[in-house]
């Protein structure tokens, strides 16, 4: 089992039997060891659980190990799956042990587990475990972790104490939660005390991601008018330029909050949801406005961005919502381009807001203008384009992305949105897509089982896998297989400034 550094030894499906003994020992097939291997110590691990053992050798089978209890009760190893052993230079490690971080009791735990796990945990030796934030003990580093038993016939889940994982994905189900968290010292204590990878770490804020896509030309062409904390003359500039604009809370999600302006003769006619009704009303002036729903010290956390007159289908305005991840091969994949058209008297086309899905090459075709295939051609690259331009500015690696875009009908295309944790409502609305759902979480869990196995094979790496090792950005789109905008606009503009006049917005 002696190995070098470019040739780890990996050993799936092997099933662990323990016997009492207060010496921590692990027990491997003869079949596998050298005669120099025999009674080596070495430091084994699981997760943030890491011990000194002696090494022995057996004759059984090569399909199970011996290992002592004191090993065992050591690494809190669960015993319920077949085992997977990755042998270093360094240490041998079991694993890849992934986590889902969230926050909820024992019910949300499972339920998550069962969405996420379920069809996955069975298939191969890689251990899954949805794992509480809020219970970790930062002195042994364990956290209360619900696992599968999969020698029960029904493969039950069970909750118990475990270590740390080597990767986290972050599913922590709401912002509020991630800033409590954040607020505790949460993130800077599980950078600092374990060497345990966190994906997908925050939600991003508008204006953050709007900073950053702006930082490259191509990106920037597509990126409507935005302001953060907006004062009463800047939403008078921005109406009398575009005629409309929303008002978007920097934290939002789901549509909420949001307050769409629209310049009608002397009056301001506001349109917001409460719930699923829309709620319109008139007001003689932007300040009369401000005054009553966003004074200073509630604008402040809100952004103002310019209304794109969007295609319509059957009469309505409709966007897409792309949603990316990247796979075991460091790929960022579309994995689904869902059309989004506007519910009536909505003033967006999120699905809470009584919006509808549908397939966008569907809804493309509505339009006799503009070439359907083109326009999706030009989505597919601007998207990844964005995945990797996001991966290059951020400190930690991304996984996972939720864009929302559209055309105007003019055929500009727009960028309005980056999530780093969309929902899948998208494709449940779209019967084509719902299967989808499960390789898009395939390919999340094959990419965090390629990240431990690096990180265990190269240690001093670092922990960024944001860009290429060299800081170029050699996975993003070139320019010489740019899709430009004048493939698909018939007037021969591109739209690069996309700040234009939009008054009938």
């Amino acid at each position: 089992m002696t190995i070098d550094d470019k040739n780890p030894v990996i050993i799936k499906s092997v099933r662990a039997i323990v016997v009492p003994d207060h010496k921590p020992w692990l027990s491997l097939p003869a079949a596998w060891l050298q005669e120099s291997d025999e009674s080596l110590p070495r430091i084994i691990s699981f997760g943030q659980k890491s011990s000194a053992y002696t090494l022995r050798k057996h004759r059984g089978g090569k399909e199970r190990i011996v290992i002592s209890s004191a090993l065992q009760e050591a690494l809190l190893l669960p015993l319920e799956r077949p085992l997977t052993l990755y042998e270093t230079p360094r240490s041998l490690h079991i694993g890849p042990y992934i986590g889902l971080l969230t926050i909820g009791d024992a019910v949300h735990l499972k339920r998550l587990a069962r969405t996420w796990i379920r069809e996955r945990v069975l298939e191969e030796g890689t251990l899954y475990a949805t794992v509480d934030a809020r219970s970790v003990d930062w002195e042994t580093l364990t956290v209360l972790g619900t696992i599968f038993d999969a020698k029960t016939p029904t493969a039950e889940l069970i909750p118990r104490r475990l270590p740390l994982p080597d990767m986290l994905l972050n599913k922590i189900p709401s912002r509020r939660w991630e800033h409590r968290l954040e607020q505790s010292g949460f993130f800077d204590r599980l950078y600092e005390l374990s060497t345990a990878r966190l994906l997908n770490p925050y939600y991003f804020k508008k204006w953050d991601i709007y900073q950053r896509l702006m930082i490259d030309p191509r990106l920037r062409m597509h990126i409507p008018e935005t302001i953060r904390k907006p004062s009463e003359g800047d939403l008078h500039r921005m109406l009398h330029i575009y005629g409309a604009l929303y008002l978007k809370p920097e934290d939002g999600y789901k549509g909420k909050g949001i307050y769409f302006l629209q310049k009608k003769g002397p009056h301001l006619r506001v349109s917001y949801r409460t719930g699923r009704q829309t709620i319109t009303e008139t007001f003689k002036s932007v300040r009369l406005f401000l005054n009553t729903h966003l004074p200073p010290e509630k604008i402040k956390y809100y952004v103002a961005q310019q209304a794109v007159k969007l295609m319509q289908f059957d009469a309505r305005p409709f966007d897409f919502r792309a949603h990316l991840v990247k796979d075991g091969m460091r790929t960022w994949q579309m994995m689904g381009l869902v059309a989004k058209v506007a519910g009536e008297r909505s003033i967006t086309t999120h699905l809470f807001a009584g919006g509808v899905a549908l397939p966008a090459k569907e809804a493309l075709q509505k339009q006799a203008i503009f070439d359907p295939e083109a326009l999706l051609r030009l989505i597919d690259d601007r998207v990844r384009r964005i995945a990797y331009h996001l991966e290059s500015t951020y400190r930690h690696p991304l996984i996972e992305l939720g864009i929302d875009l559209g055309f105007d009908r003019e055929g500009r295309l727009y960028i309005f949105e980056v999530n780093a944790k969309p929902g899948y409502a998208v494709f449940e609305a779209v019967p084509a897509l719902n299967k989808k759902k499960s390789a898009v979480k395939r390919a999340l869990l094959s990419y965090l089982t390629t990240l431990a196995w690096e990180a265990w094979t190269y240690p001093d790496s670092g922990t960024n896998d944001a860009a290429p090792r060299d800081g170029r950005n050699d996975t993003a789109p070139r320019d010489e297989r740019e899709v430009r905008e004048d493939d698909i606009n018939p007037s021969g503009t591109n739209g690069a400034s996309p700040h234009h006049s939009q008054k009938d917005a």
